[in-house]
């Protein structure tokens, strides 16, 4: 065996007696489903954690918990690329009632989604042991207050090829400016339909990076991250709960439990490179559920490299951590729910029309402008700390008061596609008219600008002829907010960034999306 390879084991092996709990989290599953012959098993336990649960196999076992319990009800919301089932499934009890009162208990309804990503299968598999707890009375407390939604398998493509990205060879995570894929359109239908108060979006993260940090000698050494809704565009009410209170707690309940944790950092792809915290677009479901008024996360633990483990890739306590992570989660989340019902019922009523950064980035740090970090030496296994730049301030600009409506005069049928995926509204104008609209031209010269690149933008008044076909979109509308931060060539999250549309921009030439004061 290579000297690093043995190191890397010897790494391993020092975490032996941090993770023998969660191991023994792992069992305790294992014992309560074989309590019962009826108890449904995933294809991973019945295999004794050295096969992955296949979607069939997923779908089945949501079936059975549905036979199983009056409180289940498995849908179908939707097929990927590559044809397969995206299965949810609705696990609800009947609300108690208020004393002396016919009205129910307000309720909080939670979607959870794993596996977006195939080659991080341990969160499927997590969401399989509770979904079974739910369903079956393991989690009675949490289960009496809230409904949940459970998308285990949300990359089906994914977790049968054992690829990162689905059939038409897309990133599922990072899709939810454009909803190109029917995956990442169902989990949105689903999101906008069932208007959630809290999201949970799990996945795993590897520690060794082959092509990029291990190159330079180095693991990433952590075991569960947590991340908010953090678009400075989702409501401060939920941004302020979120960040100074239930992440903190979270953390801590974490690591009561026996598991580190902490917040978390952006991917550490060099010791060069600077820190930030998570995506700030909207191009992730965590921050498009924020934007709809939902308090979202993410969770990430630790993908463990290929080595010599008592499971498959160490599976069995990848899973253990994962649902010790998930259930901590939902401890605080029902720590907070009479906090959480009406800050989202008064975000979701709030007026559709108000201010906007259009551009959000990170930024250097200045109370703070280092930070060290703990990695670990792959050839030895050895933990260090390494000084980073701190990029995890946040940087707005670009503030806008949105319009009351935009037009659209060219590229309307591919616009048109994407707001209709967001259950955007619009209009195809039939009657040639003129109208005063505000107009902006990218400045400089006349080369397309590159995916993501800033706008520099000057905008004026002029007198436009709208013609037949022509959209009109109304900025007061559900889901008005994201408008402008779909529509306009300087938003952080504009469709524009992204291929093909990019290519529809060029310099020094008027925008064909314009502003109706």
């Amino acid at each position: 065996m290579r000297r690093g390879a043995s190191a890397l084991q010897s790494y391993k092996n020092m975490n032996s007696r941090l993770r023998f709990g969660l191991l023994a989290v792992a069992l305790l599953f294992s014992i309560a489903a074989a309590g019962d012959s009826l108890t449904p098993e995933s294809a991973l336990e019945r295999s004794g954690y050295m096969r992955l649960t296949t979607s069939v196999e997923v779908s089945k076992f949501l079936e059975q918990l549905a036979l199983l319990s009056p409180f289940v009800r498995k849908e179908q919301i939707g097929r990927s690329a590559g044809g397969r089932s995206i299965d949810a499934v609705w696990i609800s009890k009947p609300p108690p009632v208020r004393a002396n009162k016919k009205t129910s208990l307000p309720r909080l309804t939670i979607l959870l989604v794993g596996t977006q990503h195939g080659t991080e299968p341990s969160g499927g598999e997590a969401l399989l042991l509770v979904a079974r707890r739910l369903a079956l009375g393991g989690i009675k407390s949490i289960l009496d207050g809230a409904d949940f939604i459970i998308v285990p398998n949300a990359n089906p493509d994914g977790r049968d090829l054992h690829r990162r990205v689905n059939a038409n060879n897309v990133n599922l995570s990072t899709d939810f400016v454009l909803l190109s894929q029917p995956e990442s359109r169902a989990i949105n239908d689903l999101l906008l339909r069932v208007r959630p108060e809290v999201v949970l979006d799990v996945h795993e993260s590897a520690i060794l990076k082959k092509k990029t940090l291990g190159r330079e000698g180095y693991l990433t050494d952590f075991n569960a991250q947590f991340e908010i809704g953090n678009n400075a565009n989702i409501a401060p009410e939920i941004r302020r709960l979120s960040l100074d209170r239930m992440l903190p707690e979270i953390v801590r309940e974490v690591q009561r439990r026996g598991l580190p944790a902490q917040r978390y950092i952006g991917e550490i792809t060099s010791i060069r490179q600077a820190i930030t915290n998570g995506g700030l677009s909207l191009k992730n479901l965590r921050n498009k559920a924020g934007m709809v008024g939902a308090f979202s996360f993410l969770l990430e633990n630790r993908l463990d490299p290929p080595g010599n483990y008592p499971t498959h890739r160490n599976i069995r306590e990848r899973v253990a951590e994962q649902v010790l992570s998930i259930e901590s989660f939902l401890k605080v989340v029902r720590a907070h729910a009479q906090e959480i019902m009406p800050i989202t019922r008064t975000v979701r009523m709030a007026p559709m029309l108000r201010s906007v950064y259009l551009y959000t980035a990170y930024e250097r740090n200045r109370t703070q402008p280092r930070i060290s970090l703990q990695l670990r030496r792959r050839d030895t296994g050895v933990a260090e700390k390494r000084w980073f730049d701190d990029h995890r301030a946040v940087a707005t600009a670009h503030k806008l008061d949105p319009p009351q409506a935009y037009v659209v005069t060219a590229h309307e049928q591919p616009i048109a596609a994407v707001l209709t995926r967001h259950h955007l509204r619009y209009k195809k104008i039939t009657n040639r008219r003129k109208l005063a609209v505000s107009a902006q031209k990218i400045r400089a010269d006349g080369n397309p600008l590159k995916p993501g690149e800033p706008a520099a933008i000057h905008a004026y008044p002029v007198e436009l002829f709208l013609e037949p076909g022509d959209l009109w979109i109304e900025a007061r509308q559900p889901g008005g907010l994201i408008l402008p931060l779909l529509l306009e060539p300087r938003s952080t999250s504009s469709i524009f960034a992204y291929p093909p549309f990019n290519a529809a921009l060029t310099r020094g030439r008027e925008f064909f999306v314009y502003r109706v004061p």
